[in-house]
């Protein structure tokens, strides 16, 4: 290890002295022949030298100390800039959930927000939320709410107030943070409300990374394989309840360690990339007539023969096509390259998969599938596209409806 120079300097006092304690001794033992002038002038060397060396002493372990107690100052506002009360945390937390009302998820119309000490639930602020916006039929079928079940229920921004201080004092537990996060951003930017600094725990990711065996990461999922009740799903409340009892069980694992993360609402990791990457995107595809016939057209009357998948790789590359019902075709985009995939406007023999959406184009069902399609079919014979439905991708992105299915 490398000595200081003051320690150099310490450790050389510590010799000069014990040479003044020798020279002592050696001078009581030839008294006869140096006298008392040799024992003084040892004497006062050995005080000289211990006079220093512990003046020296000490400030090398006063500034050991200062450097301690700034690393345990550096280390503690560290921690607080990751964890709101890191005492608190696993015994005491927040479940959060949303429900939106329309394929934009961009407006809240529940939230279920718990808080939990000891697996207990201690205080329980669900509540539906007037959106102010229109309800879309998929999003009602799925959540059994509509205009007129919340329209005495409270705004988002009349609301907020109550449980900001929630979500800064909590760490948060929720099921794909990413969705419901950007939810929450999307709806207090629509109110013009201030962003949190969240702390959270994003059960989703932390499953996918500690039982890579499983096939599907959802809640319902999770909670079927581990023997978890779950009870009204798409109930932001009782999402929460179920993720709690998911949380709680998981939590007895002594090898499953929850880190907490600062979730940045930030304009926003690749945003920029995203963005210029969708906009090339939705300039080369062609966009559905909104008055074509919307009719649906099944995969049994297309006879079109779809992969089945139990895992995919999201850094590939992609193409879509079709109507997308559960998820704007843009957000989908989003989605795929924030987690590192691509997005081409064109199926080729570099294309991995092509997505294909919900509601199909009518003509599909005389066996016209379109240049996507087509081509997609011819490649399968000599490459590995595979060619896969809407609701086979979504449980493996960060979409809400199907990754608590």
């Amino acid at each position: 290890m490398k000595m200081t120079f003051k320690k150099g300097i310490f450790y050389s006092l510590v010799l000069f002295t014990l040479f003044g304690i020798l020279g002592i001794i050696i001078m009581i033992s030839q008294f006869n022949k140096y006298g008392f002038f040799g024992i003084i002038f040892y004497i006062v060397w050995s005080c000289i030298g211990a006079f220093f060396t512990l003046k020296l002493k000490k400030t090398i372990f006063l500034d050991k100390s200062k450097r301690v107690t700034e690393t345990n100052i550096e280390t503690k506002n560290s921690t607080q800039k990751i964890v709101s009360d890191p005492l608190k945390f696993p015994n005491k937390y927040a479940i959060f959930d949303v429900e939106t009302p329309n394929k934009k998820n961009d407006r809240i119309s529940q939230i279920g927000l718990l808080i939990v000490e000891n697996g207990k639930v201690i205080k329980d602020y669900s509540t539906t939320i007037n959106p102010e916006t229109n309800f879309d039929y998929i999003n009602t079928k799925i959540t059994k709410l509509d205009a007129h079940k919340v329209s005495s229920s409270p705004t988002f921004d009349q609301l907020w107030p109550n449980i900001k201080k929630l979500f800064e004092n909590y760490v948060i537990i929720s099921h794909n943070s990413n969705f419901d996060f950007n939810v929450l951003k999307k709806t207090l930017t629509h109110y013009n409300l201030e962003y949190p600094n969240i702390n959270y725990v994003c059960t989703f990711t932390e499953c996918k990374n500690k039982f890579p065996e499983l096939e599907k990461y959802s809640l319902v999922n999770l909670c079927e394989h581990f023997s978890i009740h779950y009870e009204n799903q798409h109930s932001a409340r009782y999402d929460c309840i179920a993720l709690m009892h998911l949380f709680e069980f998981l939590s007895t694992d002594k090898k499953i360690i929850f880190t907490p993360k600062l979730f940045t609402f930030l304009e926003n990791n690749n945003s920029e990339k995203i963005y210029n990457e969708v906009s090339e995107y939705l300039k080369n595809i062609d966009y559905l007539d909104k008055n074509k016939n919307d009719d649906e057209v099944t995969d049994e009357i297309t006879q079109l023969d779809f992969d089945e998948i139990t895992d995919i790789n999201l850094k590939s590359k992609f193409v879509l096509t079709g109507h997308f019902i559960y998820i704007e075709k843009a957000e989908l985009i989003e989605n795929i390259i924030s987690l590192g995939g691509k997005v081409t406007s064109a199926v080729s023999g570099k294309t991995d998969y092509l997505i294909v959406g919900t509601n199909k184009e009518p003509q599909w069902k005389f066996g016209n599938y379109g240049r996507k399609i087509e081509k997609a079919l011819e490649l399968k014979k000599s490459t590995s596209i595979k060619i896969i439905k809407e609701k086979d991708l979504l449980p493996f992105l960060a979409v809400d409806d199907y990754n608590k299915e």
